[in-house]
């Protein structure tokens, strides 16, 4: 009997556990997101600029007599990523250090961020250019980690909602 008791004890801690974390929601999940934003910042702006060595390394490239001209384009590579800003990073920061009963607005905000985000990497013509060719001469998706990481924060804020 004195077992028993002890199991139940324990099994309604255990219960009790798993409803906070439940009801209290996963800051630490937003958190995830946020790191995962920045990285694929991060990575792209580093394959924009992998992608601009391997044009100015390439020996044909380099032996065209328009090899200046080359360089004064690649230079304007980085220019090409979108400008995103600072919103999507803020709303993620507010949601993993929000209560779980507050986050419902900043979950629908940052989900509209997404959106736009989605829509401002959708109409970079000249990013989609540059990535075109980066993937067709060098094998390099520019555009890629940048719409897969909106895609999960998306999925992951609309899971959650």
């Amino acid at each position: 009997m004195k077992r028993v008791l002890c199991l139940d004890v324990a099994d309604a801690g255990i219960l009790r556990a798993e409803e906070a974390a439940k009801e209290s929601g996963s800051g630490v999940a937003y958190a995830k997101l946020l790191l995962r934003w920045e990285q694929s910042q991060k990575a792209t702006a580093a394959n924009v600029a992998g992608f601009a060595a391997r044009v100015l390394a390439d020996e044909d490239i380099r032996a065209d007599p328009r090899f200046a001209d080359v360089e004064q384009a690649v230079s304007k590579f980085s220019a090409s990523i979108p400008k995103f800003g600072e919103e999507l990073r803020d709303a993620l920061d507010t949601l993993a250090n929000k209560p779980f009963a507050e986050r419902a607005d900043e979950r629908d905000a940052a989900r509209k961020l997404v959106g736009r985000y989605r829509g401002i990497l959708d109409t970079a013509e000249s990013f989609a250019e540059l990535s075109e060719i980066s993937e067709d001469f060098y094998g390099a998706d520019l555009i890629g980690d940048l719409d897969a990481a909106l895609a999960a924060i998306d999925a992951e804020l609309a899971r959650a909602a």
